[in-house]
């Protein structure tokens, strides 16, 4: 059974075929890696053209160039923290995780949506649940 999902008629529109469930899954392990160690190469080759990160909690989104512009700073965030994620079934036929990210004074549990286009990601949406990752 799937538990991740793809905008498949986007996908079939563009003569692409949906990915699989094992193929979400790396390309979520790609991400959640790079974001680990800030890897600005990796994060701009998994981000489409005119993606958007949407940080739901501060009511911002972002740009690709502006998000990749803010990976200084992250890595700074994320240095001596860890980033664990899981598979949390499908939002409007996007993939979405639940991740916990763990930083040297305190930790944060999201759940995540990725939109995928062209095999990349168009739009990734992250929504707070809870300031311990207790229940991960």
């Amino acid at each position: 059974m799937k538990q991740f999902a793809v905008l498949a008629i986007a996908l079939s529109l563009a003569g692409l075929p949906a990915l699989s469930a094992e193929e979400n899954d790396m390309l979520a392990a790609r991400w959640y890696g790079a974001l680990q160690t800030a890897d600005i190469d990796t994060l701009e080759a998994l981000l489409a053209a005119n993606a958007v990160i949407k940080l739901n909690d501060i009511g911002t989104s972002q740009t690709k160039a502006e998000f990749i512009e803010s990976m200084a700073e992250w890595k700074n965030a994320i240095d001596g923290g860890s980033i664990r994620h899981k598979p949390d079934g499908e939002a409007d036929g996007a993939s979405a995780y639940k991740v916990c990210y763990r930083f040297r004074g305190n930790e944060l549990l999201t759940r995540e949506i990725f939109t995928l286009s062209d095999r990349k990601i168009a739009m990734s949406e992250q929504t707070t649940l809870s300031e311990s990752c207790t229940d991960f």
